[in-house]
């Protein structure tokens, strides 16, 4: 059964971080990118196989950029995609495959179907370390296909704020043949100047750079990566228990979060035993804070020991107010400093959501 494209902005898109260091071989053009993207946003966390991902021609039309559906044009665009080829390169192998393993058009219906290739599954599938998620809106207004590349490169970064990288790998990663801006000139000017732009200008992240010579030649760009600081944007107050489920586990994922639906939901529980009707907007908060701070090494961890913070509050009587977003202010705990390298996260989680399961039964009964 085909699994239909889902609207909206939250979209996530989730890759192995072997896949976002992937050669592309032959480089995918902007449209081809975002075709690419936009299907990967659609596979779920749990999904054990991949399916046939399904988008309308109407939707394929308006980011093709195109006024009315052309299918000439658009299975010549596809055609094109399915003979893209990327190398992966895993411990001492060398995988070469492609994106897709097939499209069909069903004209009648108005939609195509997409198929990646099962070469893909480790890379796209079940991934619990070692990824890479991002916003799918944060690359559909960039114009250029190496600007989207560059973007996946950095959010795999962003975390460690930078990375040095030789020119001639960062050719292999965007798909630039040897006589394809081969002066470093037109390459700076061309490629990388204008990812520069387009991501300061329509992402969550930008970059600074600095040259670094071999000799008499450019050998390495070192990336200096930002936060672009967009305001933190609130969320929907959702009223179906699923749906505020669904939104926070897209989250954790974004944020890196390893914890899983048991965990979310013990969260969910509490926050609104802590905060009443403002739990949704609080709880967003305090994620963001934790996970916004870098010196925190056990993000999961944090968030825990503020909610049993909190409880503990409540337990003696006092209300608790909205919880404000202000990451800079965030304190670390000596303890959760000094235990940091003790005990694994997952056993910290563990430990410290079965404390608050006891709470929240206590508090049932104040």
């Amino acid at each position: 059964m085909a699994k239909q494209t889902k609207e909206g902005k939250k979209n996530i898109v989730t890759k192995s971080n072997d896949l976002i260091e992937a050669n592309y071989k032959t480089p995918l053009s902007i449209r081809e990118q975002k075709i690419i993207t936009y299907i990967v946003s659609q596979i779920e966390p749990d999904d054990v196989d991949f399916e046939e991902y399904e988008m309308s021609v109407a939707n394929f039309t308006s980011m093709m950029g195109l006024k009315d559906p052309n299918y000439s044009y658009m299975r010549r665009i596809t055609k094109e995609l399915l003979s893209k080829v990327i190398e992966i390169r895993k411990e001492k192998r060398l995988i070469q495959t492609h994106w897709l393993s097939s499209v069909e058009y069903k004209e009648e219906k108005g939609i195509i179907l997409f198929t990646f290739h099962p070469t893909l599954k480790p890379y796209l599938l079940q991934l619990k370390d070692k990824f890479t998620s991002y916003r799918l809106i944060n690359i559909l207004q960039l114009k250029s296909g190496y600007s989207i590349r560059f973007y996946e490169l950095l959010k795999k970064w962003e975390n460690i704020g930078g990375f040095t990288i030789l020119i001639s790998e960062l050719r292999d990663k965007l798909g630039l043949k040897n006589n394809t801006y081969k002066e470093f000139a037109n390459f700076r000017q061309k490629i990388l100047d204008v990812a520069q732009k387009e991501l300061k200008k329509e992402t969550d992240i930008y970059f600074k750079y600095d040259l670094n010579k071999k000799g008499r030649k450019y050998h390495s760009i070192t990336f200096h990566i930002k936060s672009s600081k967009k305001e933190v944007v609130s969320i929907p107050h959702l009223n179906n228990y699923e749906d505020i489920l669904g939104h926070f586990m897209v989250i954790a994922k974004e944020k890196k979060l390893k914890i899983n639906t048991t965990t979310m939901k013990q969260w969910i529980t509490i926050a609104h035993t802590i905060w009443g009707d403002n739990y949704q907007e609080s709880l967003n908060n305090l994620i963001h804070d934790v996970t916004s701070n870098k010196k925190v090494k056990n993000p999961a961890g944090l968030i825990v020991y503020k909610l049993n913070e909190f409880t503990s509050e409540c337990e003696n009587g006092e209300s608790i107010e909205l919880y404000q977003a202000n990451p800079t202010n965030e304190v670390i705990p000596e303890w959760f400093k000094k235990r940091g390298e003790e005990i694994s996260d997952i056993e910290k989680e563990e430990h410290n959501t079965e404390e608050l399961r006891e709470r929240i039964e206590r508090l049932k009964h104040i």
